[in-house]
């Protein structure tokens, strides 16, 4: 629910994640896409060949490629050929070892073999550390992490991409296309065009969201102490993002937390001005390099800036302030 700014730390690791492809594979996929162009037929598969032949001649450029570039680049070269169609191919059993045929769309096979299964296990996982993103993007409701296995580390995310595989395979494996994100987000977000993306080069659309506690629910809830009662709005000033409630169920899926607003309604009412005041003070002479108070009254990271350190972040700063705690 907070962008992340396209700066040079930022590209500097996607250069790095270009690097780690080109160690990994032995076999570049540019290789995989020749193979699989050579089995289409030239004349059933004529403009899917011309497609193909696009993402090996830009392949290079498609893995460092800024989401300011996606629209071009699909006008420019992808606007051609059907990737649903279907593709026949021969494979081995393992078992029986006898050649059978298998039937996917084109873009299973061009993901296939961009190896996006290979980045996201073996690559995927060792750079995303270094984003400093600790939740989901999209709900700021769940933690995401990098767990350490004998059989290395494992991303506790699953990758979602902004722009859909299923429809721009070309973007499958672009390293400003692929958003780490919580299983039900990645999961709700079944949609054949963009709906937000997570990365981008311009400052002023880093936070385009703001939860706000409805009025007469506040009230409705002081009268009953029922904190069902409680209705949670997410607004956003920024044209396009009408369809992200309707992606991702935020309103729904925040319901669940009405009980932690009830704690900043209490808080909100009890801490008045000279008690801050005093808590401010004590915290001081107890911890005189904490620096954070606000974060000590609501529990939670309140500063725009720290929204993904932890989950719930924007939600409590942004009624905190509705309600004056801060």
């Amino acid at each position: 629910m907070k962008r992340l700014l396209i700066d040079d730390r930022l590209r500097d690791l996607a250069k790095e994640y270009k690097k780690a492809l080109a160690k990994k594979f032995t076999a570049k996929p540019t290789k995989k896409l020749e193979d699989l162009k050579s089995q289409l037929d030239p004349v059933d598969f004529a403009e899917e060949r011309i497609y193909i032949q696009h993402i090996i001649d830009n392949y290079e450029s498609i893995i460092l490629l800024e989401p300011e570039k996606f629209d071009k680049f699909q006008e420019d070269f992808f606007n051609v050929g059907d990737v649903r169609k279907p593709v026949i191919k021969k494979v081995k059993d393992r078992k029986t070892k006898k050649t059978k045929t298998e039937e996917k769309k084109l873009h299973e096979r061009i993901v296939e073999c961009m190896r996006y299964e290979d980045i996201r296990t073996d690559i995927y996982p060792l750079l995303f550390p270094k984003l400093n993103l600790h939740t989901c993007p999209y709900c700021n409701a769940q933690y995401l992490d990098v767990v350490e296995r004998k059989a290395g580390e494992r991303g506790n995310f699953q990758l979602d991409h902004a722009y859909p595989k299923s429809k721009y395979p070309w973007l499958c494996t672009t390293f400003f296309n692929m958003v780490p994100s919580c299983g039900s987000c990645n999961l709700a977000k079944h949609a054949d065009a963009p709906v937000y993306n997570f990365y981008t080069n311009n400052y002023t659309k880093l936070y385009p969201f703001h939860f706000r506690l409805e009025a007469m629910s506040l009230l409705r809830y002081l009268l009953t102490q029922d904190e069902k009662k409680l209705k949670i709005k997410l607004d956003t000033t920024e044209a396009g993002l009408e369809n992200y409630e309707q992606a991702f169920s935020i309103e729904n899926l925040y319901s669940a937390y009405n009980d932690v607003v009830e704690e900043i309604i209490w808080k909100a009412k009890i801490y008045n001005e000279s008690f801050k005041a005093n808590l401010e003070e004590s915290l001081g002479k107890l911890f005189p390099y904490c620096g954070d108070f606000t974060r000590f009254i609501v529990g939670n990271y309140t500063e725009p800036r720290d929204i993904l350190k932890r989950p719930l972040a924007l939600l409590m700063g942004d009624i905190a302030r509705q309600l004056k705690l801060i």
